[in-house]
């Protein structure tokens, strides 16, 4: 039996620059007294995220998705050849390294996956906090790999103050770092595939420096000045709350709902789709199912007709494909 609405437990994740602010904030079940990154919609096999509610709780997302919840994908869901997205709560409390993604050509040529894409919504962030996106200058390889080499690569990279509600669109190939004090979800093509050039020389818990990829990363950089910034948002008034498309690729489409009293998010066959609560608490309700949520929650719908009802105060974010 298919449910209407499927709480998720995530796949919780440790590195070196991982804070605190998951566990205590957004109830993240890491396990540990940090977390990092919490993969709260994940069919990739270095984490599945599992199912938390219905008669299918406790299976893996990865096994169930390719078993009796095929059908959950919807008409376009199921034109990719592997499930599409991957979604995260992440919480830096020192800075990620100097990365970049590969395309999907290099990708399944070389890693035997989707490239990625990704996309990050800014949830709280510390003052002065800012990430690095992009180029300052064009570039050549030689350049950047002495850089990398030497410590200086920061010089050279576009520098970006960060706020609670900002948008970062992050194309394959973009040199990218999230920086200390942001918590972010990001939601991104289902790959676990990244190139560092620069990790301010730090050891893992081995006391190994942790590895950098130079050699793949200057391949599949974006090395020309591009545009930058924050995406330009405009939220948009609905009955009961707002409405923001947050950004929109081949891979996803992202979008915002904050719920004053009550709100209808609008299903569809064509997709499922992932609901994150980022702000508050409230009551979800899909064709008569109802489930309580709170700040840190996650939710996978069915592709279905109807509407996801919401009754609260808070906000959620929605990803479909």
């Amino acid at each position: 039996m298919i449910e209407a609405i499927y709480k998720m437990k995530p796949s919780c994740h440790q590195a070196v620059w991982g804070g605190t602010k998951l566990l205590t904030e957004y109830r993240q079940p890491a396990g540990a007294s940090t977390c990092a990154e919490s993969w709260v919609l994940s069919a990739h096999e270095n984490g599945s995220a599992t199912l938390a509610s219905g008669k299918a709780a406790g299976e893996r997302f990865s096994d169930w998705i390719v078993g009796d919840g095929a059908c959950t994908l919807g008409t376009h869901g199921k034109t990719f050849e592997r499930f599409p997205v991957l979604i995260k709560l992440i919480d830096a409390a020192a800075p990620l390294s100097v990365q970049v993604h590969p395309d999907d050509a290099f990708a399944w040529a070389h890693e035997h996956e989707y490239g990625k894409t990704e996309m990050w919504l800014i949830l709280q962030s510390e003052p002065g906090a800012f990430l690095y996106f992009g180029v300052e200058r064009d570039l050549s390889p030689e350049e950047v790999r002495q850089r990398a080499e030497n410590g200086t690569l920061e010089d050279v990279l576009h520098k970006e103050a960060v706020h609670p509600g900002d948008v970062f669109f992050i194309k394959a190939g973009t040199i990218h770092a999230i920086g200390a004090g942001i918590t972010l979800c990001e939601i991104q093509q289902n790959s676990n595939t990244t190139y560092r050039l620069y990790d301010y020389h730090r050891r893992d818990q081995n006391g190994q420096l942790r590895e950098l990829h130079l050699d793949k990363a200057l391949r599949v950089s974006c090395l020309q000045k591009g545009e930058a910034g924050p995406s330009f948002l405009q939220p948009e008034n609905i009955p009961g709350g707002r409405y923001t498309l947050l950004g929109q690729c081949r891979y996803f489409i992202s979008e915002r709902y904050d719920c004053e009293t009550a709100c209808d998010i609008p299903l569809g066959e064509d997709s499922f789709r992932s609901l994150v609560v980022i702000r508050g608490k409230g009551m979800l309700t899909v064709n008569g199912q109802s489930i309580q949520a709170r700040q840190g929650d996650s939710f996978y719908v069915p592709a279905q007709k109807g509407c996801c009802r919401m009754e609260g105060a808070f906000s959620v974010c929605v990803t479909r494909v």
